[in-house]
């Protein structure tokens, strides 16, 4: 296991870069952080090397290893009871003594026991105090000297070092994780294909809670993790497979956006829960996550791709603020760019092509005809079921206006122009989309049932030759705010 690996599984388990590097400081000063290291002073006695220690203890011909008071493992566990629960746990899961993978979960297992230390290395605001802790409380040698701190803190912050440089090189792209997630589009549990992404998770360290996947769990975090694992991002996005505790991961990361009104970039998560009722923040258990690929802040939606989305890797096209969002993961990319998408239509779906047409690519009217060709009417119904399919429907035509409202959702876009002799209350004189802008090609936000009250206080934008008021009405206890078309709005 290399020096990244042995940080990779630790942050899993303290997410504290500076607990964690204080914690490898003191491993290496133990053991040049050799899973297989004996005591120098015990190879002299007992006349075995390191290899040599580690069979014999391995295949039983040497039966000392308890007792022996040999400084052995990342750590140079040497007291009786410490070594006899390392032995028992590398039995318990099959491996060598000397297996590092085993070494560090063990390490791990057994450092929460010592409940100062671990408080100090998750809460730690700097390597030399969570190697301070980590020497007096954990290991506890003979030597507690200043000039002992020092230099264990000095190997800490070396290996801190060593592993921020390589974080630098690498470099975080939001566009590699959008392009790796869109290419497992389509892999599936009816042909066996999405085993592929369970089996990247189960390649790689880290594995929180020390847990691999299973083909028959869900994995729709195991999705987002495999993204993770492949590209090497781990130090920016939380690997989980769990919704619930792949939020815990983004809270002690900090990347975790709770506000549902957040507009995400391509690249962030997206956690959903099904029991959202729609009224204030959604802060319940979250039952799904999915990548966010695009982005129509104008018109009010994004497309997200998700594994386990009906057993298969498939899209979903979700309005910004919608209902069933739990919150968002939003990683700490160094690269943000986003390629902008090709104007050929060739090979391209359907789905596809109606995002890059509600998103203004092929223009309105004869224009968006000649551009889409045979392919028009198609793309037009998707557009239309796009734009409008998700619009929150209203539980009865009569929604009085003085209902009590605990959530608010308004459009992203703002009203352009404003005239104070629009102002005031007006009435719907049909069942009314309201959208996130102005214009039929905007994202449907709600419907308004035909004769609703809604209130208008001067402010508009244009579509065309109409007057798209921004209005403001409540639904079923959520106050909606954005756009509907003047020509169904009578003042009151």
């Amino acid at each position: 296991m290399s020096t990244r690996s042995i940080y990779d599984k630790l942050m899993s388990a303290i997410n504290n870069k500076y607990g964690v590097c204080g914690l490898m400081g003191n491993l290496y000063a133990e053991s040049g952080l050799r899973s297989n290291n004996l005591q120098n002073t015990s190879e002299k006695k007992l006349y075995l090397s390191d290899t040599e220690y580690t069979a014999k203890v391995d295949d039983g011909s040497y039966t000392n290893f308890v007792h022996d008071s040999a400084g052995y493992g990342l750590a140079q566990w040497t007291y009786w009871s410490r070594k006899q629960n390392l032995l028992d746990y590398a039995h318990k899961v099959c491996k060598s003594i000397g297996d590092e993978d085993m070494q560090v979960d063990f390490l791990i297992n057994e450092i929460k026991g010592y409940k100062t230390t671990w408080d100090a290395l998750v809460n730690a605001k700097s390597i030399k105090d969570a190697s301070d802790a980590v020497l007096t409380q954990y290991e506890r040698p003979a030597d507690q000297s200043d000039a002992v701190k020092n230099k264990r803190a000095e190997y800490g912050k070396n290996i801190y070092n060593e592993i921020m440089k390589g974080e630098t090189n690498m470099g975080y792209s939001r566009q590699k994780v959008v392009n790796l997630v869109k290419s497992w589009d389509g892999k599936n549990e009816a042909d066996g294909s999405y085993k592929s992404i369970i089996d990247i998770y189960n390649s790689k360290e880290p594995f929180p809670r020390s847990t691999k996947m299973l083909y028959g769990w869900a994995w729709c975090a195991c999705t987002w993790s495999a993204l993770a694992k492949a590209l090497g991002y781990t130090a920016i996005m939380p690997v989980e497979i769990s919704c619930y505790y792949i939020i815990e991961q983004a809270k002690k990361m900090g990347c975790w956006q709770e506000n549902d009104a957040y507009v995400p970039s391509p690249g962030d998560a997206v956690l959903y829960d099904w029991q959202d009722n729609g009224a204030g923040d959604n802060k319940g258990n979250p039952d799904h996550i999915g990548t966010i690929i695009e982005v129509y802040k104008d018109a009010g939606y994004m497309v997200v791709e998700e594994g386990n989305y009906s057993n298969s890797v498939k899209k979903r096209t979700l309005s910004i603020n919608g209902k069933y969002i739990r919150g968002f993961i939003v990683p700490k990319y160094t690269d943000n760019t986003l390629s902008a998408p090709s104007t050929d239509i060739s090979g391209k779906s359907i789905d596809t092509l109606a995002h890059e047409v509600i998103a203004g690519k092929y223009g309105s009217g004869d224009a968006r005809k000649k551009a889409l060709g045979d392919k028009y009417q198609k793309v037009q119904a998707r557009v239309n079921e796009i734009l409008n399919g998700s619009a929150t429907k209203p539980s009865n035509i009569e929604q009085p206006q003085t209902q009590p409202a605990e959530k608010k959702v308004t459009a992203t876009c703002s009203a352009q122009k404003f005239s104070k002799s629009l102002a005031g209350t007006y009435k719907t004189t049909a069942d009314l989309y309201m959208r996130n802008d102005a214009g039929t090609n905007k994202k449907a936000l709600v419907v308004i049932p035909k004769g609703t009250e809604v209130h208008n206080y001067g402010y508009y934008s244009m579509s065309g030759s109409t007057k798209w008021l921004y209005i403001q009405v409540k639904i079923d206890g959520v106050t909606y705010t954005g756009f509907s078309s003047s020509a169904y709005l009578k003042k009151q």
